[in-house]
């Protein structure tokens, strides 16, 4: 299944983006050679970071979300569903009913 990861700094919490693009890059590195992101995109202030990704194992999620907790980002995770996938959707609820 595919998933939006969208990460980014809170907004109360103040962060020297200079000093923390080092370690935000080598996450991102090991994203990029571990899960294959169809997209990725760094924010223009580099203080965050979305991707989209297929992902077959929930272990995988938590292992994604681990590496951008400790960059220092919050994550969020949002399950995409294929056109197909919403059709099937639709037709089982429309036998239910």
């Amino acid at each position: 299944m595919k998933y939006l990861i969208n990460s980014h700094r809170s907004v109360e919490e103040w962060a020297d983006i200079e000093r923390d693009m080092p370690a935000r890059s080598k996450v991102a590195d090991q994203i990029v050679e571990n899960f294959k992101p169809e997209v990725f995109y760094f924010y223009a202030d580099r203080a965050g970071m979305m991707m989209i990704v297929d992902i077959d194992k929930p272990e995988k999620l938590t292992e994604i979300s681990l590496l951008l907790r400790r960059a220092g980002l919050q994550t969020s995770i949002y399950p995409l569903a294929s056109k197909d996938d919403i059709q099937g959707i639709m037709m089982d609820m429309a036998t239910m009913v």
